[in-house]
């Protein structure tokens, strides 16, 4: 199916994937409190130096130091805490508000003192950084650990798009950080494991995997709630004018073999005429310019041989952004899973490949590589998350911050249902975790910010942990 290119959307929103089948998911609430696991620690600061502690939690949460990776006392920015622990990376000297010096390197210091420096861009161009966009140069705008020995550096960022690179950073921090994949540009992607594959995801909630975004694996259904605005019938040849939509008009130009080609004329002259080759009983779509409102006209097939069709109208009222930017593989699992927004609220959803669910008797390849909506459930989740990963195989940490982290903590259990062995997916509440701990460094206490959670529990973030193939 070819679609009408959005102004605010690519078509690849609205591609084939668009009927991917839903299937049904079980929804569970727990309702177990705590805010993570009583071994976790956290990486803060402390007079510009990196301290992991144990926290405390009570009316004012405390860190007591475990280890200190750095003693150098210079400015760090982009600070980052890779999952097991063992390792930060950081860039020396300038801020992200873009007025520091450009080094062009970023460091990378473990548990036992080993320092290794790396190019930003070993093509040697020079790379600015920046938290915010500003065209042109190659702009620096987020350094994190993906998993335990992959770094993602975030570049070029902007409204709907920035370009990730992963790199691997050698046991013994050493050498080049040589590229695991291949930079590609989307809304977020994140890579499973040491070496992948690459997911990525748009604002509108079109699923990829690999370098090649325009290939769909899933996206978010829309429409799916909408009522039937208005309804018409056309032969091929004639036109209408909805009354729901006026600014369009409407052409049926012919049938054949199941499909219809169809036009859409726009009053507004921002608006080209759009030719649409539709399957029948899907759907092209239109914006009311300037509203941030999709109409989809959805085609049904009457007759073939007299070039009869049915046309309904349907109204897109869910949200501008239907996806949040977090995404995070499923540890030792082929899910994926993403918070979709709808009207109606947040949700935690959880895609996986295959056919559907089934009891596990067929194999891998009888099941096929159709991707669908395998669970989800209901969050209470007002902030749009930046970034998600598993710090155990049953509990996400996400980051909600803006221009320094804010981390949540959400447990989460994905099993095989008793007898249907569908997916089930069952999640806690998102508790706030404390952006800062009162720690003492000889004597002296400060409130030190949070740059990072790590959980001693045995995992490695996408090898092992919660799985249910």
């Amino acid at each position: 199916m070819r679609t009408h290119v959005n102004p605010r959307f690519s078509a690849k929103r609205f591609g084939a994937a668009s009927g991917t089948a839903l299937l049904c998911a079980v929804i569970a609430v727990s309702a177990r409190a705590g805010t993570l696991p009583s071994d976790c620690s956290a990486l803060v600061s402390v007079a510009i130096d990196l301290y992991s502690v144990h926290p405390t939690y009570g009316t004012t949460p405390t860190g007591s130091v475990l280890h200190r990776f750095t003693s150098d006392g210079a400015k760090k920015s982009f600070i980052t805490w890779s999952p097991n622990g063992d390792k930060v990376a950081y860039l020396d000297g300038p801020g992200t508000d873009g007025t520091g010096p450009e080094t062009g390197t970023f460091l990378v210091v473990d548990e036992s003192g080993r320092t290794g420096k790396f190019e930003l861009d070993p093509g040697g161009r020079d790379v600015r950084i920046s938290s915010h966009f500003a065209g042109g140069d190659p702009y620096l705008v987020d350094l994190k650990w993906n998993s335990e020995d992959v770094l993602r550096l975030t570049k070029w960022w902007g409204k709907d798009y920035a370009r990730f690179e992963f790199r691997n950073i050698g046991r013994d921090i050493s050498g080049v950080a040589a590229e695991v994949a291949r930079p590609v540009a989307e809304y977020n992607c994140v890579i499973k494991g040491r070496q992948g594959p690459v997911a990525c995801i748009d604002q509108g909630g079109f699923l990829s995997i690999g370098h090649d975004t325009d290939h769909s694996i899933y996206s978010v259904p829309v429409f799916s709630n909408s009522p039937i605005l208005e309804t018409f019938e056309l032969h091929v040849g004639q036109s209408y004018i909805p009354w729901t939509v006026p600014d369009n008009t409407v052409t049926i130009v012919g049938v054949s073999r199941g499909e219809v080609e169809i036009k859409i004329a726009h009053a507004d002259p921002r608006h080209p005429w759009k030719e649409e080759f539709d399957r029948s009983g899907t759907y092209t779509v239109s914006e009311d310019y300037g509203s941030g409102i999709n109409y989809g006209f959805f085609v049904t097939i009457l007759n073939q041989k007299s070039g009869l069709v049915r046309v309904d109208v349907r109204k897109d009222d869910t949200p501008d952004r239907q996806v949040d930017r977090g995404l995070a593989w499923q540890p030792r699992g082929l899910g994926l899973l993403f918070i979709r927004r709808s009207n109606t609220g947040a949700y935690l959803d959880l895609i996986r490949p295959g056919r559907g669910d089934d009891d596990g008797r067929r194999s891998r390849r009888d099941r096929g590589p159709q991707w669908h909506l395998a669970a989800e459930a209901a969050i209470s989740m007002p902030d749009h998350v930046r970034s998600m990963r598993f710090l155990t195989p049953s509990w996400l940490l996400l980051d909600t911050g803006v221009n320094s982290p804010l981390f949540r903590s959400m447990p989460v259990t994905i099993a095989r249902g008793p007898g249907d062995g569908k997916s089930t997916l069952t999640v806690g509440d998102a508790t706030l975790l404390p952006p800062t701990l009162a720690v003492s460094i000889k004597g002296h206490t400060t409130q030190a910010p949070v740059w990072g959670w790590s959980c001693a529990a045995p995992h490695r973030d996408g090898d092992h942990g919660n799985h249910d193939d």
